[in-house]
C-alpha cells in the first residue's frame, strides 16, 4: 500500500454553523449538508470534499482543541493575506525553507490550528524571516 494524499479531515463540534461559516469564508470552501443521521456539512473545492463537520451535542464528550492541526496545500498567498486582513482574521506566517513552503497559520472557532501551505516562491523577499503576524 502507498498513501498518496490526505483525503479529508472530520471534526466534531458543538459549534456546527459557526465552523461551517468559518471554513466557507476563510478558506473559500463550498459547504453542502451531509444529509446523514447526524447534522453536518461536507466542505470542499473543485468537487473534492476536504473537510467533514459533524454536530456534537453539548452532552457529548467533546474536548477542544480536537486535533493539534491540519493543513491544506494552497496557492495565492498575497491574495489570501489581503482577504484575511480585510475581514480582521488573525494569522501568522512561518517560512519553512527546508520544505520549500511558507505556512499561514490560523485558528478556527473551536481553537483547532489550521495551516495553509504555500510555495516558498510566493513568500515575498521584503517580508522579514521567522514568524510574521498580522496581530
Amino acid at each position: 500500500m502507498t498513501i498518496e494524499a490526505l483525503d479529508h479531515v472530520n471534526l466534531r463540534t458543538v459549534n456546527l454553523d459557526q465552523l461551517k461559516d468559518f471554513y466557507a469564508q476563510m478558506l473559500c470552501l463550498d459547504p453542502a449538508e451531509t444529509g446523514g443521521t447526524k447534522r453536518g456539512y461536507w466542505l470542499g473545492s473543485g468537487g473534492q470534499v476536504m473537510l467533514h463537520l459533524i454536530e456534537a451535542k453539548r452532552t457529548d464528550r467533546v474536548e477542544y482543541p480536537q486535533i493539534e492541526h491540519f493543513a491544506f496545500r494552497a496557492r495565492g498567498l498575497k491574495h489570501t493575506m489581503s482577504r484575511l486582513d480585510r475581514i480582521g482574521m488573525a494569522y501568522n506566517l512561518n517560512p519553512v525553507p527546508a520544505l520549500s513552503l511558507v505556512q499561514l497559520n490560523l485558528r478556527d472557532p473551536d481553537d483547532n490550528r489550521v495551516h495553509l501551505d504555500f510555495p516558498i516562491d510566493e513568500f515575498e523577499a521584503g517580508m522579514a524571516p521567522g514568524k510574521i503576524s498580522n496581530r
